[in-house]
């Protein structure tokens, strides 16, 4: 792992390009690491994706922040409570 580290660095050293350039892959190496390191911790998360009218938009949205809390916390409760409350066994 050194190894490579060492050879990122002289190879990035001796880079011949504009200043601006070496910030901007920096800053692009920075937010494409960032982005892994949130991935990574999505473990057991997949990703849903549809179509809610405006107006439960809204009200998900206030009680996300009624209960200082993000939207995805509060639809989890809702199903879990819906559940429970038909006793549905998993």
């Amino acid at each position: 792992m050194e190894n490579n580290y060492s050879k990122f660095v002289l190879l990035f050293d001796s880079w011949i390009c504009l200043p601006d350039t070496k910030q901007l892959f920096i800053q692009s190496i920075k937010r494409a690491y960032s982005q892994k390191k949130f991935r990574d911790k999505q473990i057991g998360k997949k990703q849903c994706s549809f179509n809610l009218s405006q107006k439960s938009i809204n009200q998900l949205a206030l009680l996300a922040e009624l209960q200082g809390v993000p939207k995805n916390h509060i639809l989890e409760s809702l199903i879990n409570n819906k559940i429970l409350e038909l006793g549905v066994k998993q």
